[in-house]
């Protein structure tokens, strides 16, 4: 198999709500990081995906940028638990 069927038989293997549940993801981080610097952080976000940008954070008052790609991966009731030396396994 090549990589572009690769790529297209993991696009066409997705439930055809992982976009929307990806941009509810991409919502909560840009919210969750507002609240918690109490307003100091902006975000912004493109409309246009092509380069793996997500969000674009900001200092008010400062110059400095960080661009985000925020990764989200769903489960149906499984419970995910820390594995000894390798991350998040669900389980």
């Amino acid at each position: 198999m090549t990589a572009n069927q690769v790529l297209l038989y993991d696009y066409l293997g997705k439930s055809p709500d992982a976009g929307r549940m990806g941009k509810a993801a991409e919502y909560l981080v840009a919210a969750v990081c507002i609240l918690a610097t109490r307003g100091r952080l902006n975000v912004s976000t493109s409309i246009v995906d092509d380069e793996g940008v997500d969000l674009v954070f900001h200092l008010r008052d400062s110059t400095a940028t960080l661009a985000v790609q925020v990764r989200a991966r769903m489960t149906d009731g499984a419970v995910a638990r820390p594995r000894a030396n390798s991350g998040w396994v669900s389980g």
